[in-house]
Protein backbone atom coordinates (compact mmCIF):
# COMPACT_ATOMS: atom_id res chain seq x y z
CA UNK A 1 0.00 0.00 0.00
CA UNK A 2 2.79 2.31 0.75
CA UNK A 3 4.12 1.84 -2.77
CA UNK A 4 0.75 2.74 -4.18
CA UNK A 5 0.66 5.88 -2.02
CA UNK A 6 4.18 6.85 -3.19
CA UNK A 7 3.23 6.25 -6.80
CA UNK A 8 0.07 8.35 -6.41
CA UNK A 9 2.12 11.18 -4.87
CA UNK A 10 4.51 11.03 -7.81
CA UNK A 11 1.62 11.03 -10.27
CA UNK A 12 0.09 14.02 -8.47
CA UNK A 13 3.44 15.86 -8.51
CA UNK A 14 3.87 15.07 -12.19
CA UNK A 15 0.35 16.41 -12.85
CA UNK A 16 1.10 19.63 -10.97
CA UNK A 17 4.39 20.00 -12.82
CA UNK A 18 2.56 19.42 -16.11
CA UNK A 19 -0.02 22.14 -15.22
CA UNK A 20 2.78 24.56 -14.30
CA UNK A 21 4.54 23.85 -17.58
CA UNK A 22 1.29 24.37 -19.54
CA UNK A 23 0.76 27.75 -17.82
CA UNK A 24 4.35 28.77 -18.57
CA UNK A 25 3.88 27.63 -22.19
CA UNK A 26 0.73 29.75 -22.51
CA UNK A 27 2.54 32.79 -21.07
CA UNK A 28 5.48 32.27 -23.40
CA UNK A 29 3.11 31.86 -26.34
CA UNK A 30 1.34 35.14 -25.49
CA UNK A 31 4.68 36.96 -25.16
CA UNK A 32 5.83 35.55 -28.48
CA UNK A 33 2.63 36.72 -30.18
CA UNK A 34 2.99 40.20 -28.66
CA UNK A 35 6.62 40.37 -29.81
CA UNK A 36 5.65 39.31 -33.33
CA UNK A 37 3.01 42.06 -33.42
CA UNK A 38 5.56 44.62 -32.20
CA UNK A 39 8.08 43.50 -34.82
CA UNK A 40 5.43 43.72 -37.55
CA UNK A 41 4.39 47.20 -36.38
CA UNK A 42 8.01 48.40 -36.28
CA UNK A 43 8.72 46.97 -39.74
CA UNK A 44 5.74 48.89 -41.13
CA UNK A 45 7.00 52.07 -39.48
CA UNK A 46 10.45 51.55 -41.00
CA UNK A 47 8.91 51.09 -44.46
CA UNK A 48 6.84 54.26 -44.07
CA UNK A 49 9.82 56.27 -42.87
CA UNK A 50 12.00 54.97 -45.71
CA UNK A 51 9.33 55.95 -48.24
CA UNK A 52 9.05 59.41 -46.66
CA UNK A 53 12.82 59.82 -46.72
CA UNK A 54 12.93 58.90 -50.41
CA UNK A 55 10.21 61.46 -51.16
CA UNK A 56 12.12 64.16 -49.31
CA UNK A 57 15.37 63.23 -51.06
CA UNK A 58 13.64 63.67 -54.43
CA UNK A 59 12.72 67.21 -53.45
CA UNK A 60 16.33 68.21 -52.79
CA UNK A 61 17.61 68.83 -56.37
CA UNK A 62 14.80 71.22 -57.36
CA UNK A 63 15.27 73.12 -54.11
CA UNK A 64 19.01 73.32 -54.71
CA UNK A 65 18.31 74.75 -58.17
CA UNK A 66 16.02 77.35 -56.61
CA UNK A 67 18.75 78.25 -54.11
CA UNK A 68 21.27 78.62 -56.94
CA UNK A 69 18.86 80.77 -58.91
CA UNK A 70 18.11 82.96 -55.93
CA UNK A 71 21.82 83.31 -55.16
CA UNK A 72 22.50 84.39 -58.74
CA UNK A 73 19.58 86.80 -58.64
CA UNK A 74 20.80 88.23 -55.34
CA UNK A 75 24.24 88.79 -56.83
CA UNK A 76 22.64 90.45 -59.83
CA UNK A 77 20.67 92.79 -57.56
CA UNK A 78 23.82 93.61 -55.62
CA UNK A 79 25.55 94.58 -58.85
CA UNK A 80 22.58 96.74 -59.86
CA UNK A 81 22.52 98.39 -56.43
CA UNK A 82 26.24 99.09 -56.71
CA UNK A 83 25.73 100.60 -60.15
CA UNK A 84 22.92 102.81 -58.86
CA UNK A 85 25.07 103.92 -55.91
CA UNK A 86 27.82 104.89 -58.34
CA UNK A 87 25.31 106.89 -60.40
CA UNK A 88 24.09 108.66 -57.25
CA UNK A 89 27.68 109.43 -56.31
CA UNK A 90 28.24 110.85 -59.77
CA UNK A 91 25.07 112.96 -59.47
CA UNK A 92 26.12 114.24 -56.05
CA UNK A 93 29.52 115.05 -57.45
CA UNK A 94 27.86 116.90 -60.30
CA UNK A 95 25.47 118.83 -58.04
CA UNK A 96 27.70 119.40 -55.01
CA UNK A 97 31.00 119.59 -56.79
CA UNK A 98 29.97 122.42 -59.00
CA UNK A 99 30.76 120.63 -62.23
CA UNK A 100 29.87 122.65 -65.25
CA UNK A 101 27.61 121.30 -67.94
CA UNK A 102 30.63 120.67 -70.13
CA UNK A 103 32.38 118.48 -67.58
CA UNK A 104 31.52 114.82 -67.40
CA UNK A 105 31.47 112.69 -64.23
CA UNK A 106 33.90 109.84 -63.80
CA UNK A 107 33.75 106.94 -66.27
CA UNK A 108 31.91 104.35 -64.11
CA UNK A 109 28.54 105.59 -65.35
CA UNK A 110 29.48 104.80 -68.95
CA UNK A 111 28.99 101.22 -70.05
CA UNK A 112 31.69 99.25 -71.71
CA UNK A 113 31.08 96.65 -74.41
CA UNK A 114 31.67 93.77 -72.01
CA UNK A 115 29.07 95.16 -69.60
CA UNK A 116 26.40 95.28 -72.31
CA UNK A 117 27.09 91.64 -73.21
CA UNK A 118 27.00 90.75 -69.53
CA UNK A 119 23.63 92.47 -69.12
CA UNK A 120 22.24 90.54 -72.08
CA UNK A 121 23.53 87.29 -70.58
CA UNK A 122 21.90 88.19 -67.26
CA UNK A 123 18.59 88.80 -69.04
CA UNK A 124 18.89 85.39 -70.74
CA UNK A 125 19.71 83.83 -67.35
CA UNK A 126 16.63 85.50 -65.88
CA UNK A 127 14.43 84.02 -68.58
CA UNK A 128 15.93 80.56 -68.04
CA UNK A 129 15.52 80.92 -64.28
CA UNK A 130 11.85 81.85 -64.69
CA UNK A 131 11.25 78.84 -66.95
CA UNK A 132 12.99 76.53 -64.43
CA UNK A 133 10.90 77.98 -61.62
CA UNK A 134 7.70 77.44 -63.63
CA UNK A 135 8.72 73.82 -64.29
CA UNK A 136 9.50 73.33 -60.61
CA UNK A 137 6.12 74.81 -59.62
CA UNK A 138 4.37 72.54 -62.14
CA UNK A 139 6.20 69.51 -60.69
CA UNK A 140 5.08 70.43 -57.19
CA UNK A 141 1.46 70.77 -58.35
CA UNK A 142 1.63 67.36 -60.02
CA UNK A 143 2.93 65.76 -56.81
CA UNK A 144 0.05 67.22 -54.79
Amino acid sequence: MQKIGNLQDRVNQAGENLRDLELKDEDASEREQENEEKVSFLQNQVKEMAAGAEDEERKIPPLERVIDQMTAELEEWRKKASSIRMEFDDMELFVDGGLSDDEQPAAPAAKEEGEEDEEKELEDDDRARIKDQERYDDDEEDED
